[in-house]
């Protein structure tokens, strides 16, 4: 047995009170446990007044309830493998993204001053294109505008790769605050999970879950925006409230749900301090093949987690004029940037607005993830060599630990 294993053996021989004090009021848990152990943790916790609300096929944790008169005679000196117990805590988990709702007079002015903001990019408006899918799938060909497009998914090139790579099979999940699937802009995504409340449908009752989806499959038909990817398979998975808070348990059920559902790529456009629960779900989601991309930041220090995870693809933030903005975190730990600042995309009350922050870069790249998927590449792993090769460092940004390995180009993206 190594030396972790004897640590939480150990841990486990005093009574249970060491993780539920005597005199403190009942909350939810999240226990870790060693495989072998499972069953026993919980049948003693049960044995003792508790309750098991939620138990995770992928991670060997539950979350549970023990009232105030059970933990005090809760007694596992006999239970062996309990690695830890914490607090089912509340969080807000958004980066203080700032949501900037423009008049039409700026979004034209936005629209004049950034058609040319990329000398390398070629948008042909009013070019013929299928709708976010291939070229020959026998979908309804649609036509786009140049101002449907954002400055940001004209920056990272992919209209150039648009009826050029069927990516219909490609499956991405928002894990966010929902998504308004209604929207117009929205056709291609679909209910998912909510982990909140499952017997209601996954929608949003904040806006940031909208806002990330459009920029990943907004639809490009003519009006409001097109995304990186426009009619991709989209599913809403909500974690968070209408404050942008949420559970930690809820946070690793939309993990979870991901993982069961066959997701290609996870987008995860949220940060906070690092918490055990969510990283063993990140980490069986990416040993279960799924490629996940998180936003940095908006604290202009080090990669918050999840994105500072290595089994993650950390993304910090870039604004028109490709340099870095001072909210966007940064270190060896980041991995790309992607257009961050006034971000055009879709609102949760059918309209668009702009949005500025890591959580507006993030769904760039994830739509850059599930391009790389359609290639051909196989596992979070090849996903991030090809999106390494497409990638350029930008010659305006001074330090290579502010960019990564730079801004991706669709175009770029080939098997690796």
């Amino acid at each position: 047995m190594n030396i972790r294993k004897i640590f939480f053996a150990t841990v486990s021989l005093f009574s249970i009170q060491l993780f539920f004090p005597y005199g403190a009021y009942a909350t939810d848990k999240i226990i870790r446990y060693e495989k072998e152990a499972g069953e026993a943790i919980l049948e003693n916790i049960v044995r003792n007044g508790g309750k098991i609300l939620k138990k995770y096929s992928i991670i060997d944790a539950a979350l549970v309830s023990v009232p105030d008169e059970a933990a005090r005679s809760i007694d596992v000196r006999s239970v062996r493998g309990l690695r830890s117990v914490e607090d089912d805590e509340y969080r807000y988990w958004l980066a203080e993204d700032s949501f900037n709702i423009p008049s039409v007079k700026q979004i034209k002015k936005k629209s004049a001053g950034t058609a040319t903001q990329a000398s390398a990019v070629s948008v042909v408006q009013d070019a013929s294109i299928t709708e976010g899918y291939g070229g020959d799938n026998g979908k309804k060909a649609v036509r786009y505008t140049a101002q449907e497009i954002p400055w940001g998914i004209k920056r990272i090139n992919a209209p150039a790769v648009w009826g050029r790579i069927n990516y219909s099979n490609v499956r991405v999940a928002v894990l966010d605050t929902g998504v308004n699937y209604n929207h117009t802009d929205l056709k291609s995504v679909r209910n998912g999970y909510n982990a909140i409340d499952p017997s209601k449908p996954a929608l949003d009752d904040h806006g940031h879950g909208t806002h990330i989806a459009g920029t990943i499959a907004a639809v490009a038909d003519g009006h409001g925006v097109a995304g990186v990817v426009p009619g991709i398979q989209l599913y809403s998975v909500k974690v968070l409230d209408s404050d942008g808070g949420g559970r930690i348990s809820a946070v690793a059920s939309g993990v979870e749900w991901a993982v069961k559902n066959g997701m290609n790529v996870l987008n995860m456009s949220i940060s906070s301090r690092w918490d055990s629960a969510v990283d063993d779900m990140i980490t069986a989601a990416y040993k279960a093949g799924i490629t996940i991309v998180a936003s940095a930041g908006n604290y202009g220090n080090q990669v918050r987690f999840p994105a500072n995870m290595e089994e993650t693809i950390a993304v910090g933030a870039i604004g028109t004029d490709d340099t870095v903005p001072e909210f966007s975190c940064r270190g060896r730990d980041l991995d790309f940037v992607a257009p961050g600042v006034d971000i055009y995309s879709t609102t949760k009350d059918g309209g668009w607005a702009n949005n500025t922050g890591t959580s507006m870069a993030c769904p760039h790249v994830t739509g850059l993830a599930a391009l790389a998927v359609a290639a051909g590449a196989r596992g979070p792993e090849e996903v991030r060599t090809a999106l390494q090769n497409a990638a350029s460092q930008l010659s305006t940004v001074p330090y290579v630990i502010w960019q990564g390995k730079g801004l991706i180009d669709a175009a770029r993206i080939k098997k690796p």
